[in-house]
């Protein structure tokens, strides 16, 4: 499959059930990392994926290897090549970790591909995490990008959210979105399950929803 040809040409359902095989032919490390990297969004950096994949720098740069390879993901500078050499544990992973390695899907249906490659739940539970790793590096008041952003992850992760603070917390911030002039493109594909705010609202014993 030409890397080059997937990119300018329009993605039918032939060539993208295709894609989804061509995929599912990696290690299963490097599925289950490429499931996580379409969460986070249609561009990621290495950094940020170790983080919410909960991983070292090394690691995933040698699972993320195989897609390079294949031309599914596309680096979007040469600092890439960089992390050839680095090996969890090695001092030298120590430095790159500051390193920033940004790089992208091939096509947006790679990364919807790439999706399909977990479980809706463990989906649910890694849009969570970035959602909550939004949320806790966020400084001051959640505005703009920052805010749809949270919403958009925690909004996908909260059949896991069982925390009634929690909870409300997300309805305030689907609220405050919704109040917002205006809402930013999808940077990455619909997630399966997205409920409205209502339905993440804590419910008081003895009540019941009237949706």
């Amino acid at each position: 499959m030409d890397p080059a040809a997937v990119a300018a040409a329009p993605i039918t359902e032939n060539v993208a059930e295709l894609l989804s095989e061509r995929l599912r032919e990696f290690p299963p490390d490097t599925q289950r990392l490429l499931a996580v990297a379409a969460c986070v969004g249609h561009e990621f950096d290495v950094v940020t994926l170790a983080r919410i994949a909960e991983r070292g720098v090394g690691r995933v740069a040698a699972e993320l290897w195989p897609a390079l390879q294949a031309g599914l993901v596309v680096p979007l500078d040469s600092n890439y090549r960089l992390l050839e050499a680095v090996d969890d544990g090695a001092p030298e992973a120590n430095e790159t970790v500051e390193l920033v390695v940004a790089c992208r899907f091939l096509h947006d249906r790679v990364q919807q591909a790439a999706l399909s490659l977990s479980t809706p739940e463990a989906l649910h539970e890694v849009h969570l995490r970035i959602g909550r790793s939004l949320l806790a590096a966020h400084v001051g008041e959640l505005r703009g990008d920052a805010l749809f952003d949270v919403v958009r992850h925690l909004n996908a992760g909260a059949p896991r959210l069982t925390d009634p603070g929690e909870r409300l917390q997300l309805a305030r911030a689907n609220l405050e979105a919704a109040r917002a002039p205006s809402a930013p493109p999808p940077t990455s594909p619909a997630p399966r399950s997205r409920p409205p705010a209502w339905q993440c609202c804590p419910r008081t014993p003895g009540t019941r929803s009237t949706r």
